[in-house]
Formats: C-alpha cells, structure tokens, sequence
C-alpha cells in the first residue's frame, strides 16, 4: 500500500519540476523540451480552458464544461495549483446518452467523496506534457475506472484559442498508479465511453 501511495504521488510531481504563484499566471519548469510559451502560462493559464467545449462528426456530439472550482484535501492545492471542476455530456444518433453537464459541482472533498458524488465528472489540474496541456481526471460513469475513482493520464492542450485537443489514455494512467509495484497487477483495460482523442471547439464562456 505504500508503495502504491508513493507510486501515485511521484506520478503526479514528475513533470511538476516546480511551481510558483508569479503575478497573474503560475510560472512552471519541465523537463528540457517541454517548457511552455512564458507568454501563455503568464498572461493565460488555466482561464483559457474555462467554458464550454464541444466536438461533433455525423452522429456523436460530445461535450465538456470546465470551470474553476476547489478541491479540499487534494495535494496540489497545497503547492499553489488552482483547480477547474467539470462534467461532460454525449449524444449519438441524436438521443442523449450520457448527461452530466448540469450543477456540476464548485467543491470536491477528494478524501472524502468520489467526484461523481459531489457532481464532478472531471477534473484538470496541472499544467503538464505538452506545453499548454492540463492533466485530467475523468470519471467515466458508464466504465466506472478503478471502482469509480476516475483515471488520470489524460490531458486537454490548448491548440489554439477556442480549439483542444481532448485525449484520454488508459494504460498511462495505469501506469502512473501502479508503476514500480510488484504486488498489485494491472486490471484490465477496458476503454472509455466518449471519444479519447478529438479537437474540441469552444461555444460558450461558461
């Protein structure tokens, strides 16, 4: 159990080499050809990913709404990282599948509660690989990953303004939780219900 713990934590301050509150922005260093733009962390950070963000083909429309939040009892509000909370919601042939887009919650008491049951579906958190990208948590509430905890190892990276790229990735976030264990064996992956790696376009401010 500890070495879980220490698994996780390690796989989380990796690419946090350090972080620092800087005038409007976070000022942070990565490992060598990872920097992001000094102008984007500064004068953007993490407000550029607040909204609503939508990708759409013929028959799948898939959104997401990030806002800033809190989440109590989490390690990187310790070390000056400020949260954004979201939901997501996904509809296929027209008929709405999925819908937790709505209340989503402003608080999450990490220790205490699963996301879902403060109504948080999603959360991004440090700004990590790439540049300009936040790392997630996604609570998936059709697959319920690690018995409804959520995954991590996917990010959002701000492409352009008003357009992500949305990317989920399973095995990575696997292997951030249980890399260096040799007790435990990976679960079987199993996927994801939305899509895992789309560009999404920005329709609203909120």
């Amino acid at each position: 159990m500890i070495k879980k713990i220490l698994s996780i934590i390690c796989g989380i301050l990796f690419p946090l080499i350090a972080w620092s509150q800087t005038g409007n922005g976070l000022s942070i260093k990565l490992p060598p050809g990872t920097q992001p733009h000094p102008e984007f962390v500064m004068n953007y950070g993490i407000d550029e990913f607040v909204g609503t963000w939508q990708y759409s083909n013929n028959d799948t429309v898939f959104t997401i709404k990030l806002q800033k939040g809190a989440i109590i009892g989490g390690m990187m509000i310790e070390i000056g990282a400020t949260p954004l909370l979201g939901g997501y919601s996904l509809e296929v042939n027209g008929v709405l599948i999925d819908n937790y887009i709505e209340n989503i919650g402003t608080v999450w008491h990490q220790r205490k509660h699963k996301g879902p049951e403060e109504h948080v579906y999603l959360t991004a958190l440090t700004l990590e690989y790439p540049a300009h990208a936040l790392g997630i948590r996604f609570f998936d509430q059709r697959k319920k990953h690690l018995n409804g905890e959520g995954i991590i190892g996917g990010y959002i990276e701000m492409v352009e303004k008003g357009k992500l790229r949305w990317y989920l990735n399973e095995r990575r976030g696997l292997d951030v939780i249980y890399e260096g264990d040799p007790d435990i064996e990976y679960p079987e992956l199993i996927g994801f219900s939305v899509p895992t790696d789309v560009i999404m376009t920005k329709i609203s401010d909120e």
